[in-house]
């Protein structure tokens, strides 16, 4: 299957899940990630405000913004195609707007440097078990996880796991997915 037909297929499976079912399964992933031991010691991490079709982070997030974590998200300069990150200090819908592709970014935003960042959470459209992401087609995450040394963890619904995700030379791999079902361990 190429990459545009899968996209297709796992975000048709993902919007199509049983409400009930997706909460469950949101809740079991925010759950490996605490049980992970890179996220006992991190001080800065990159997540994300979901889209429809992602998995919802914001129990994690909230959790370690509590912690006196700092909790990052993307902001993507849309002119350059470059994708750097603003520290976020609330969850509150007021405190967020949404920029020109509709992700939501902090109204005030805070850049943060891409050096101090210890694990960068990544969505997608589909993962496979070796670390495989299919990404929505910009590349955003590839080219940023491509300068960045910090460790990157795949999130993924049941609608997003695959067998194998087609890649290509510049495709970044993820160093592990967290699933309802537990963490599969890549070998990004």
């Amino acid at each position: 299957m190429d990459k545009a037909a899968m996209r297709r297929v796992c975000r048709t499976a993902v919007l199509s899940m049983d409400a009930n079912g997706r909460v469950k399964a949101e809740d079991s992933i925010n759950a490996c990630l605490a049980a992970m031991a890179v996220f006992q010691t991190a001080a800065v991490i990159l997540a994300y405000l979901p889209l429809p079709d992602e998995v919802d982070l914001r129990p994690s997030m909230q959790r370690w913004m509590n912690e006196g974590r700092q909790v990052c998200v993307p902001c993507v300069d849309w002119e350059t195609s470059i994708m750097g990150c603003s520290s976020l200090a609330s969850l509150a819908e007021q405190a967020l707007q949404p920029d020109r592709h509709g992700l939501r970014v902090p109204r005030d935003p805070q850049p943060v440097s891409c050096e101090a960042i210890d694990v960068v959470i990544v969505p997608g459209v589909a993962f496979d078990a070796a670390g495989g992401r299919l990404g929505r087609g910009g590349g955003f995450y590839d080219r940023f996880l491509a300068e960045v040394a910090a460790v990157a963890i795949g999130v993924a619904l049941p609608g997003h796991l695959v067998d194998e995700v087609p890649r290509e030379d510049h495709d970044r791999l993820v160093s592990a997915v967290a699933t309802a079902d537990g963490l599969l361990t890549g070998r990004g």
